[in-house]
């Protein structure tokens, strides 16, 4: 008798925990998408890109209007001011490049900066459903990095994490 209950409480203990989801998995991009923040981010970041861009455009302008003076004036100018001339043309063309450089650099750094805290809203959010589910692991599913995922033994957490961020 006692040999039957120890192998049926054996058998009860092992079915409960074939039963239980053992990791999570979710979208870590599809949440950040879905929050207002990222909407916010990414438009102060798009405002910092048209911004540049617009400088850029108007340094290229600049540049083309007085290349163009400089081709127009070869003929005529004395070879100090080609000198002049080829020398500021120079400096323009290596400013521009420099300031191109310079804003790719600060918009990167602006991302970071502003995407920090809702990276970290996010990774606080996996951590807690983590330990409430008391899952081994939870997965992150974008870039096709899982193609298959047992949803027998994984749980998708993308909703309850999403629930969790708007709440708070």
């Amino acid at each position: 008798m006692r040999k039957i209950f120890i192998t049926t409480l054996f058998m009860l203990i092992s079915v409960t925990a074939m039963s239980q989801k053992t990791f999570g998995y979710l979208s870590y991009f599809k949440v950040l998408q879905s929050t207002e923040e990222y909407s916010q981010i990414q438009n102060e970041i798009q405002q910092l890109k048209d911004e540049s861009q617009r400088e850029m455009t108007r340094a290229s302008e600049n540049f083309s209007k007085q290349f163009a003076e400089y081709i127009d004036g070869q003929k005529t100018f004395s070879e100090n001011i080609m000198m002049k001339r080829q020398k500021e043309l120079q400096q323009l063309m290596n400013q521009s490049l420099q300031y191109r450089d310079e804003a790719r650099k600060l918009i990167e750094r602006a991302e970071k900066e502003l995407m920090q805290p809702l990276y970290d809203k996010l990774n606080n959010a996996i951590q807690i459903i983590g330990a409430e589910n008391d899952f081994e692991y939870i997965l992150n599913t974008d870039n096709n990095s899982y193609p298959f995922i047992n949803t027998e033994k994984g749980e998708d957490i993308t909703e309850k994490v999403l629930i969790l961020i708007h709440n708070s």
